[in-house]
């Protein structure tokens, strides 16, 4: 049995040898399971990076505030941390982000802000907008309470979580694309229009 073995291995290591290879198969094969496997490797940053997407919808809006719905949107982009209460499933998430949030006007409207900071609706049919938006942006602060059914193995775990966002406004404007015969315009107004 030993003299199979090792007329194998013998063969077997003439034959990577001489396979005009300057790397032995027997030592190839491993290599590109292990560079496989560190691409495929998650990376290891603590906490969570999230991505969403949504459609922002208004309920009981009067006439002039009706928007579209594909054209509202929202995105997100969020960092949380989890911090575990002693031993047990229950953990408490804060994080921070960053929430881009877009209205676009289903009518011929804009809004606009007075002097005395009341906000209005502006109908403006005689410029034919192609659109009409309002934009506001928010630095997010997301907290959440979360209870794992396997905390020792949370990647796999189903979890059940309550939590609320709070956003404070950074940057708000209004944007209205319209053609005036020659170019298609675009007014954007950068003001707070009573957003909070």
């Amino acid at each position: 049995m030993k003299q199979i073995l090792l007329a194998a291995l013998f063969f077997g290591l003439s034959v990577t040898t001489f396979a005009g290879n300057n790397e032995p198969l027997y030592k190839s094969a491993p290599m590109k399971i292990r560079e496989r496997q560190k691409k495929a490797a998650r990376p290891d940053i603590p906490g969570n990076l999230m991505f969403e997407f949504g459609l922002n919808i208004l309920q009981d809006n009067p006439p002039p505030m009706e928007t579209a719905v594909f054209g509202s949107r929202t995105v997100n982009f969020l960092y949380t941390y989890e911090f575990q209460f002693g031993k047990s499933g229950f953990f408490f998430v804060p994080g921070l982000g960053l929430g881009l949030d877009r209205y676009k006007f289903d009518g011929d409207y804009t809004l606009r802000q007075n002097s005395d900071g009341t906000v209005v609706f502006d109908e403006i049919s005689e410029l034919d907008p192609k659109k009409s938006h309002i934009i506001a942006n928010y630095f997010d602060i997301p907290l959440e309470l979360r209870f794992y059914v396997n905390p020792n193995d949370r990647r796999r775990s189903f979890f059940v979580s309550f939590g609320g966002k709070f956003g404070v406004l950074f940057a708000s404007h209004t944007k209205v694309k319209y053609d005036d015969g020659v170019e298609n315009v675009i007014v954007k107004d950068k003001r707070t229009f009573g957003l909070n």
